[in-house]
């Protein structure tokens, strides 16, 4: 196996990241305006939510891409790996909750001096903070979260502690890796289903959609990764690159009549999406064309440098600004949603910006890795 020089930045992948929060956020400012009827758009808000999904394919990809043309990494590498995950990804969390939790509180005197009503609640208990600070409240029903979008993050931080047991079964058995991991994750969702059917109570569906649940959108960007890398980067390398390439289009149509027509409770529209996700990363590894181009579009590309930022603050800050927005503006909820896009989506991409600068970006790792060299597979 030659080795591959590894790619510090893939532009598209950042435009991707991009497309996926603010369909999220579009998802969100649409469900805080009573989901309002928006015709043929309708269906692009009601499952916004599923951007999620695409985010966590690129976060296997992201993840494996530096080493998924390996046999075995330096001693060290994991310890490492886990403590600049957590430098990364856990202060800004933090920092969010605060932001989240004081929010109200700050702009409540503002809101009553301008004649409007806010009422800011009251702080969450020990227990809320507890479960929030742990990342636990993807597995735990709580009355309220502090922000309800950071189950997902919950959720990445838990991919976190199992990947180096989905890398190093892929890296050292690769196809049969990836079979061995779709699998359990296929056993783990049956077997529930077996025991308990499909009327599940609340806990039952969170812990269904638990991370072994949810394993094969997440390995479904480790799988695209696999790929580019073995292939050299280059687009159209291999059968299975065309056949999931071309099968991105029908894969987004057949996930989103699967949302609106479920099948049960296994989330069929998610896996169509997360591998129509792949698809898109692997028809566009060696140069964007197309909707590749469209991605690596710098605005887009900038937004996706800062969406973790961008997600970790957007629903607070829309929120309160469609509070504003239904108090101020009279007419239709669909006006007041178009309104509180048209003013919270740009005040959270600046704040998103600041938040960056001053909150993320100072906890990043600066320096580059160090090269990691493949070795020849042994047995």
């Amino acid at each position: 196996m030659t080795e591959t020089k590894p790619v510090s930045r893939l532009a598209y992948v950042d435009g991707l990241r991009a497309l996926s929060a603010l369909w999220v956020i579009l998802y969100d400012v649409w469900r805080f305006n009573r989901e309002p009827d928006l015709g043929v758009l309708t269906p692009l808000c009601a499952s916004g939510h599923l951007g999620v999904e695409v985010f966590m394919v690129l976060s296997g990809f992201c993840l494996f891409y530096p080493m998924a043309h390996l046999w075995r990494l330096p001693a060290g590498h994991w310890r490492t790996f886990f403590v600049r995950r957590a430098r990364r990804i856990l202060p800004p969390y933090y920092a969010a909750l605060l932001y989240a939790i004081v929010l109200p509180h700050l702009l409540a005197p503002l809101f009553g001096a301008a004649g409007l009503s806010l009422s800011p609640g009251s702080l969450p208990d020990a227990a809320s903070l507890f479960v929030h600070v742990t990342m636990l409240q993807n597995l735990v029903d709580l009355p309220a979260l502090i922000n309800p979008s950071f189950w997902s993050l919950s959720l990445e931080a838990q991919y976190y502690l199992v990947f180096p047991l989905l890398a190093l079964a892929i890296m050292r058995r690769r196809w049969k890796g990836v079979l061995a991991i779709l699998a359990a994750c296929a056993v783990y969702r049956l077997g529930f289903l077996a025991l308990l059917g499909s009327d599940l109570s609340r806990q039952e569906f969170l812990l269904l959609n638990s991370i072994v649940g949810r394993l094969a959108i997440f390995t479904a960007g480790m799988v695209a990764a696999l790929v580019i890398r073995e292939s050299g980067g280059k687009r159209g390398a291999g059968l299975l690159d065309a056949i999931w390439g071309l099968s991105t289009v029908p894969l987004v149509m057949l996930g989103f009549y699967w949302y609106f027509h479920p099948v049960g409770p296994w989330p069929l529209s998610d896996v169509c999406l997360g591998v129509a996700a792949g698809g898109i990363l692997l028809r566009h590894a060696d140069a964007p064309r197309g909707l590749g181009r469209v991605l690596a579009m710098p605005g887009l590309v900038a937004i996706g440098e800062r969406s973790y930022s961008f997600y970790l603050i957007n629903r607070p800050t829309c929120y309160y600004v469609n509070h504003a927005v239904t108090q101020l503006v009279p007419g239709s909820p669909a006006l007041q949603m178009g309104v509180t896009l048209a003013l919270g989506v740009p005040l959270s991409l600046a704040i998103a910006a600041l938040f960056y600068r001053g909150v993320e970006k100072p906890f990043m790792v600066r320096r580059k890795p160090p090269e990691l060299r493949p070795q020849a597979a042994t047995g």
